[in-house]
């Protein structure tokens, strides 16, 4: 007999992965891309699961036995994806959780993640609540208030997962009750990484931006780098790839002036890694960046990178010597950076160094274990991260 997932009931750990939204374009950022992909590990891996997600009418994601969508749409018509839903959406949330073993959710204030963890823990299911940098990111006065009446009465038991230790310190800042049940835990970089050409395709452009077009993004210091390196006259070519949330049209009137600079419209995960095979240097310009999927795909294709230094990860690639890191807000020095990574002297070493870097710490074999750890755990996390 199998159960409303598929699973064979009574047989592997049932985990359902709920997330807001799933997309074709990459609407919704990394949360979907890091779901598929830890599905993925953990089905390779003896435990049945599944993935439960919204998607927009015109933006659904090719079917795949594992995920399960319905229809939803912005409820009030808020610019964010806080009040995205459905009551077929609720209702399907309602029915993986029920035949789950452990919920494992992409954790932020909107709609379907909230619902979801208060659904878990009146179901008493064990509960997996992963915020991506989301909690964290924003702490105005209006989402302390928020949290305090909502978010933090929902978090029950839940064993959290954080990306980085920086993160971990910022959530046992942000609620003390969770003290000892914070796993730090990287996303998994793309399977299909295994099939990258081991030489470099024909390039497109030397410096590539790849990430939603939000203001905290700062895709507009990308731009201006762009017209900083043609404006100095050096050949390097810019091309920015993502779907938009606010800046498109400011990035459209730059690409009208810049002349090495390109918006190459919206793709989805495939389209992503196609785009980073075909440049030399990715470029995040993020303010307080969490991780960046697309950052570590490139770091994994053995591409030299540039990040700001509020990104958790600037200390690793500095360290490592994977790429460089900038001040935040700073065009010349984006600008710079690219132009000192492409000098034929230092190219291959940074490659290298990426490559290194993507060995000793972002393999999928890695985040694999530790996921079956928090899978597969029964008992509380003791004091202490694991």
């Amino acid at each position: 007999m199998t159960d409303a997932l598929g699973g064979e009931r009574g047989s592997a750990v049932r985990v359902v992965r709920l997330v807001s939204l799933a997309s074709a374009t990459g609407l919704y950022g990394g949360p979907f891309d890091t779901a598929e992909r830890q599905v993925s590990l953990a089905n390779q891996r003896g435990v049945s699961a599944s993935i439960v997600a919204g998607h927009f009418a015109g933006d659904e994601p090719k079917s795949k036995d594992s995920l399960r969508t319905s229809t939803v749409r912005h409820l009030l018509g808020l610019r964010s994806f806080a009040d995205v839903g459905s009551l077929a959406m609720l209702r399907l949330v309602v029915q993986s959780v029920r035949y789950a073993d452990v919920a494992h959710v992409s954790f932020s204030r909107e709609l379907v993640p909230l619902f979801a963890a208060g659904v878990a823990m009146l179901a008493r299911k064990r509960t997996v609540l992963q915020p991506h940098g989301m909690l964290t990111v924003r702490s105005s006065a209006m989402h302390r208030i928020f949290d305090a009446l909502i978010t933090k009465r929902l978090i029950g038991n839940a064993t959290f997962i954080a990306l980085t230790e920086v993160e971990a310190a910022q959530l046992e800042k942000w609620s003390p009750r969770i003290r000892g049940r914070v796993s730090v835990m990287g996303n998994p970089p793309p399977l299909e990484l295994a099939d990258h050409p081991a030489s470099e395709p024909s390039i497109t452009c030397d410096a590539l931006f790849v990430a939603r077009l939000h203001p905290r993004k700062r895709v507009l210091d990308f731009a201006d780098a762009a017209a900083r390196s043609n404006g100095n006259g050096w050949p390097e070519t810019y091309a920015v790839v993502g779907p938009d949330e606010g800046d498109l049209p400011h990035l459209i009137a730059r690409t009208r002036v810049t002349p090495n600079l390109e918006y190459r419209g919206a793709t989805d995960s495939a389209g992503v890694l196609r785009e980073l095979e075909r440049c030399r240097v990715f470029v995040l310009s993020s303010l307080d960046e969490p991780w960046g999927n697309v950052l570590v795909s490139a770091i994994c294709m053995g591409k030299p990178v540039v990040v700001t230094a509020s990104s958790a990860l600037a200390a690793r690639i500095a360290e490592s010597g994977a790429g460089i890191v900038v001040r935040d807000g700073d065009p010349e020095d984006i600008a710079l950076a690219v132009h000192n990574l492409l000098d034929p002297a230092n190219y291959a070493s940074y490659r290298l160094a990426a490559l290194r870097l993507a060995e000793s710490q972002f393999s999928s074999d890695r985040v694999a274990e530790q996921l079956m750890k928090i899978y597969t755990r029964r008992k509380p996390l003791p004091v202490g991260r694991k």
